[in-house]
């Protein structure tokens, strides 16, 4: 009881976890009737003034100009509380009360400060700009080149683990499968609060994460926790700290296609005979993971091609907005995968001048990483007439 009493003869830090909560100050003189007892704040310049005809009642009042502050308390008692409503971040700062003995005689004063804690929304995890993000089920899709020396496989996977609002500035913790791989500083809300408590800078909201790709495998599991004193206040474990994370997936780019046959119907000639059927086959190895997509595709190299010529392959044509493009439907390809490859053989039926000149081009597609191409040019001649003398 004792004990009890101590504690609330002092003025203490208020430690306020949401803008939704009361908080009050409270002063308790000894007991005995006082001239009068004032609050003030030092950082806004308000004060107010608890005079006399206050003294050995009951009362509340509201401070001018500051609807979410009120005083209320009993002078009989010797208590005299600070009221504050909806609090805010803006409401931190020093305050001091004061209390005015028998004239002539300097008042008593005490003052606290007031911290707001402030928990940061919930995380989430992003990567840098121009590589693909976290899907909306928590799936990140890490990519790996088939071609060993391409640059892409030595840059690292940069993660970005996102919690802005939070004050003090939050604990960021990176986990890999269970295991702690980095952290950031364990701040203190109050350290250098002088400084922080009104600064217009914004606190530090996100934590970057380097981890080398080559350790990384499908399914594995990065977790971002992110916590303050705000946080750790809570009654819930599991909102101590606040959690994001992202599976991974790893997916490799195909190799380069390459037309394998086409030198088997050019013989000792580079170009082919009109009215020719020709069947070209493009491998890919390897096929990717998941297996790229191969499309084939007519391609003018020269210039713009007219309707004319586009309408020469009838239903084969899907006229595409660049007319040196020509696309070649399915209903002439049929594709073979395997784990070791990916084999695309094309059908072209009854070759005309309208082809002479252009590239049959075979493409593989991925969901990441550039398209792939090979290409050959088609040089068409017609047959010879016997010359009869």
């Amino acid at each position: 009881m004792e004990e009890e009493k101590r504690k609330t003869k002092e003025l203490i830090v208020f430690e306020i976890r949401s803008r939704h909560q009361k908080t009050q100050k409270q002063l308790e003189t000894s007991g005995k009737d006082l001239p009068g007892q004032s609050w003030m704040n030092n950082d806004d310049g308000w004060s107010i003034l608890l005079d006399e005809a206050v003294t050995g009642v009951s009362y509340k009042r509201n401070i001018p100009d500051w609807p979410r502050y009120s005083l209320q308390g009993d002078s009989g008692q010797g208590v005299h509380d600070l009221l504050i409503q909806n609090v805010s971040r803006e409401d931190a700062g020093v305050y001091e009360c004061q209390v005015s003995p028998v004239a002539g005689q300097n008042p008593l004063r005490r003052q606290t400060l007031l911290v707001i804690l402030v928990k940061p929304k919930i995380p989430n995890i992003v990567t840098l700009p121009g590589v693909p993000q976290p899907s909306a089920n928590g799936q990140l899709i890490v990519a790996f080149d088939s071609n060993k020396t391409n640059p892409m496989n030595n840059n690292p996977l940069k993660l970005i683990c996102q919690a802005k609002g939070g004050y003090p500035t939050p604990k960021f913790e990176w986990f890999h499968n269970g295991n702690l791989i980095s952290a950031s500083g364990d701040l203190d809300e109050l350290q250098n609060v002088n400084e922080e408590i009104h600064s217009p800078k914004i606190t530090k909201d996100q934590f970057e994460l380097e981890i080398d790709k080559t350790k990384l495998s499908t399914r594995d599991r990065i977790v971002c926790l992110v916590s303050n004193k705000a946080t750790m206040r809570s009654n819930h474990l599991y909102e101590q700290k606040l959690r994001a994370e992202v599976m991974i997936v790893i997916h490799s780019l195909p190799g380069d296609p390459e037309i394998i046959d086409w030198d088997k119907f050019t013989n000792e000639s580079t170009s082919l005979l009109v009215g020719l059927t020709v069947e070209v086959t493009c491998r890919v190895t390897p096929p990717g993971n998941p297996p790229g997509q191969v499309v084939w595709r007519f391609e003018n190299p020269y210039s713009n091609m007219n309707l004319d010529q586009l309408n020469v392959f009838r239903n084969d044509l899907q006229i595409p907005s660049i007319k040196n493009v020509i696309s070649i439907t399915n209903e002439n390809v049929i594709n073979q995968i395997t784990d070791e490859k990916i084999l695309s053989r094309l059908k072209i039926t009854n070759l005309n001048s309208t082809m002479h000149g252009l590239d049959l081009v075979c493409a593989v597609r991925h969901q990441v990483g550039p398209e792939k191409t090979t290409r050959k040019r088609i040089w068409i001649r017609r047959k010879l007439t016997p010359f009869m003398y």
